[in-house]
């Protein structure tokens, strides 16, 4: 790849003449002016998608060779520079993504505001900017068959980016599922919602044989998305009953044998839908490969090969890859001694670490803390009963022996050995490492045991506010008595304190979804004060423990929280206490809710290593 220079502007990936991946250089040009509805963004994430390979291969050009040289890539993510004329509705450093405008395999590049979203605070560059054309070309080629919920949908090629989406997506609409792909691979597009088969030779029997019709010579599915372009197009066929049944993103020369070529449209609603519900983890983007924006044309080779692992995602920016990253989060779920389901995340590669929420969260609370050990860790990320992936219930009962009971199960199903807990789950943490031999080194931040025992009345307040629905009155009630509440909570007259609390809660129902709104979290918080309470005056008993223990706390905490973990530290023969400048209770949590994840992942690498 060769680079062009001139004394200003930025780089970019382009080619002048149509053919494979060695067509593409990266020059200097000047950045590209946003015209009337537009933005210029510095790009953070742009993918390399099939459809890019194909216009740059010259399959649906209609001459030579471009009139002038091309920047491939549609999709793209990255962060408002500059703004065209009547561009109202954002500013400057807002971060987004969508589709681009002339090109996003470049430094920077344009893109129309009617075609671009808002990036979650909690979402990876990486995912971000490889959804648009995933997201679109799944659900346009879904929208072209037109199949009522019940009809049998094949999707070949279902584990790539445009199948990971165009399942789920079937699924949600109801549809059941076939999803062919490689060997490895079959767990995935399980986890998808859709039977796996595997592709290549002999696909029709396996296909029949998983509808459970092994001896049947006709169609067997009501249609066919085809989305890997490989294999024999007779077999699809056979399978569907005829060409007007199949539909194909991959094949552009379908048409000659009846087979419609679908393209990507922009649907409304569609990306903006689906990136609200990758970030609150109800579904799964993308697996996705890293390359830095110099690695474009062995990125582009990965993909036409099918050997890069993922979609491969180009990050413009300084400094490279020493080899390609892959980011995918896995969702799997364990059964509890007592039955109760418990869902859980799973990332990133090396020893495991399970991250235990405390009150108020979902394991989406923990997304980029997650990250940050991802690098080093398989991080494991469970909800907690009555939450999220695990949505049985807590029982009037609960005590911290079922949700220490719920963590080990998860130990034993992920192999992990290493934890890190948070306020209440701090406490849930030391107490599985206190009872649970499989732990060998945990981490907690802030338990808090209260040195004069906790309120009864404060306690038995929450439950009945809960009762009644008054969720306003009870996170006032809530916050006061774990002594967590802001200044002003604990000098204003309780009546302002709940109409406070009642806007809070108002406003947190516009920015959040079920189940991570406050309102949804706020019930299940009186069991969190059941487990706290079961502890309390018990610092003693973890005096004879062998685990490795750090414990951590933020100089803006709460002074009883900072003194219990120093406290703590005493009767613990392996145990160190660390305090980390400028967090407060929150500061494991994502940015967004008020965190700063980095600090709190570099002093959990060093001790958890």
């Amino acid at each position: 790849m060769t680079t062009e220079d001139i004394e200003r502007g930025s780089r970019a990936v382009c080619y002048r003449r149509y053919g494979g991946p060695e067509m593409l250089e990266l020059v200097q040009r000047e950045d590209p002016r946003p015209g009337p509805g537009q933005v210029r963004l510095v790009v953070r994430a742009a993918a390399v998608n099939p459809f890019d390979q194909l216009l740059r291969d010259g399959l649906l050009a209609t001459s030579n060779d471009p009139d002038a040289p091309v920047i491939p890539g549609t999709d793209v993510a990255g962060v408002i520079e500059a703004l065209g004329e009547g561009v109202a509705d954002l500013v400057v450093g807002d971060e987004v993504l969508g589709r681009a405008t002339g090109g996003s395999h470049a430094e920077k590049a344009l893109a129309s505001v009617k075609e671009i979203v808002a990036k979650p605070p909690t979402m990876s560059w990486q995912v971000a900017g490889a959804l648009e054309v995933a997201v679109h070309t799944a659900r346009s080629a879904l929208d072209e068959l037109s199949l009522e919920p019940g009809a049998v949908l094949l999707v070949h090629g279902a584990s790539g980016g445009v199948g990971t989406m165009a399942v789920q997506a079937a699924v949600a609409d109801g549809l059941h599922v076939i999803g062919s792909a490689g060997p490895a691979r079959q767990e995935q597009v399980t986890t998808l919602g859709a039977t796996p088969v595997v592709y290549g030779d002999g696909l029709v029997s396996r296909v029949r044989a998983a509808l459970g019709r092994p001896e049947s010579t006709g169609p067997v599915v009501d249609a066919v998305l085809d989305v890997a372009g490989r294999g024999e197009l007779d077999d699809l066929l056979a399978l569907a009953g005829g060409p007007e049944q199949v539909v194909t993103i991959a094949r552009p020369d379908a048409g000659v044998h009846g087979v419609r070529f679908v393209g990507r449209r922009w649907v409304p609603g569609a990306l903006a839908d689906a990136t609200a519900q990758i970030a609150a983890g109800r579904l799964r983007p993308p697996t996705t490969v890293a390359y830095p924006l110099e690695q474009a044309v062995q990125a582009n080779r990965d993909d036409r090969d099918g050997t890069a692992g993922g979609r491969p995602v180009l990050l413009p920016g300084p400094g490279s890859f020493a080899a390609p990253t892959v980011e995918t989060i896995t969702r799997s779920d364990v059964v509890s001694r007592d039955g109760t389901r418990i869902g859980f995340l799973r990332q990133g590669n090396g020893p495991g670490v399970v991250l235990v929420q405390g009150a108020m969260a979902t394991a989406e609370q923990y997304d980029e803390l997650a990250r940050e050990l991802a690098r080093d860790f398989t991080v494991v990320r469970p909800d907690r009963r009555g939450r999220g992936m695990s949505p049985r219930p807590y029982d009037v009962d609960h005590d911290i022996a079922r949700d220490v009971e719920d963590l080990d199960a998860v130990l034993a199903a992920t192999g992990a050995d290493r934890l890190f807990g948070l306020s209440s789950g701090a406490v849930i943490t030391l107490e599985a490492a206190r009872t649970l031999p499989r732990v060998a080194r945990a981490a907690v931040y802030e338990p808090p045991f209260y040195a004069a025992g906790r309120s009864d009345n404060g306690e038995r307040r929450l439950g009945e506010e809960i009762e009644r629905g008054d969720l306003a009155a009870a996170l006032v009630t809530a916050l006061l008595t774990a002594g967590t509440a802001p200044a002003p909570f604990r000098v204003l007259p309780r009546g302002l304190a709940r109409w406070i609390a009642a806007l809070a809660l108002r406003v947190h129902d516009l920015v959040a979804v079920p189940p991570q709104r406050f309102r949804d979290l706020l019930p299940g918080i009186r069991y969190d004060f059941a487990v706290v309470g079961a502890m309390n005056g018990k610092i003693d008993t973890f005096a004879g423990m062998t685990t490795p223990v750090l414990l951590l706390s933020g100089t803006k905490s709460p002074a009883f929280l900072r003194d219990r973990s120093r406290e703590l530290a005493r009767p613990l023969p392996h145990a160190e206490h660390v305090e980390l400048d400028g967090l407060g209770h929150s500061g494991p949590w994502n940015t967004g809710r008020g965190g700063r994840p980095a600090l709190v992942a570099a002093a959990l690498q060093r001790f958890l290593t």
